[in-house]
């Protein structure tokens, strides 16, 4: 094993070559004189001649592109319209509920048909004041079946 470690740090010395920063004077972009210094512009881009416009890089177009849209739809989806669960069945839940209420306010207008609808619930061995409760169950009824066949 010392033999094995002994061999590699002499070839290790050896082959003593400057490792990275090929082609670079120095000896690495880091180096000393490598930078070209500030020149007071923005990303070191000097201004095209008076009556001149800039030429686009080949990646500006679909940057500003891809940047414009993102925001575009970004907007779009903060302001858009609310796709929410909630606002698709508040309407379907207040149609619903002011057909209780007609419902419920018939059966409290109508002497005989509380008589008549406790008549059937004593049939079935339940008391006449759960007709809101089967009424509840309906509709609970009537939304399951809605969400099978749908």
């Amino acid at each position: 094993m010392a033999l094995q470690l002994r061999r590699a740090a002499l070839q290790t010395l050896r082959n003593t070559y400057q490792r990275g920063g090929h082609g670079w004077p120095g000896g690495s972009f880091w180096a000393e004189g490598t930078s070209t210094g500030r020149n007071g512009y923005l990303f070191g881009e000097t201004p095209p001649p008076a009556g001149q416009k800039r030429k686009w890089e080949s990646w500006e177009f679909v940057f500003y592109t891809g940047f414009g849209i993102s925001a575009i739809m970004a907007w779009l989806v903060v302001n858009g319209p609310d796709n929410s669960l909630q606002a698709w069945a508040r309407p379907h839940a207040l149609r619903e509920i002011e057909e209780e209420d007609a419902t419920f306010a018939a059966y409290a207008a109508d002497e005989g048909l509380q008589k008549e609808m406790a008549g059937r619930f004593r049939q079935f061995g339940k008391h006449p004041d759960r007709y809101y409760d089967a009424v509840m169950m309906r509709n609970e009824f009537e939304i399951l079946k809605a969400k099978h066949n749908a």
